[in-house]
């Protein structure tokens, strides 16, 4: 995976933990960013980072929906691990 799709992926986890109310450094957790990344996915943007990070937004939001199911038994840790591997097997799969 080139660097600059690293980081789009990147961009997109951080937005999904988010959106998820999941921050690992408690102390940061905030609700304005909550709102504004639950509000951000679906964009036109939203879906140009998508792009850029070779993924398609309808498996990104398929993937956020199954971690939304899920949230309140993830700890913040578990579920960037989680994302990341999600992400990283989806990659694999689309090769």
């Amino acid at each position: 995976m080139q660097t600059e799709t690293k980081l789009f992926v990147a961009v997109i986890i951080q937005s999904l933990m988010d959106s998820l109310n999941k921050f690992i450094d408690i102390e940061s957790k905030n609700s304005y960013h909550h709102i504004t990344a639950k509000e951000w996915l679906g964009t036109d943007d939203f879906r140009y980072i998508c792009e850029l990070a070779s993924l398609h937004p309808k498996t990104v939001l398929k993937i956020y929906k199954k971690f939304n199911h899920y949230k309140d038994y993830l700890t913040p840790e578990t579920t960037k691990i989680l994302l990341h591997e999600a992400f990283s097997r989806h990659k694999q799969l689309s090769m």
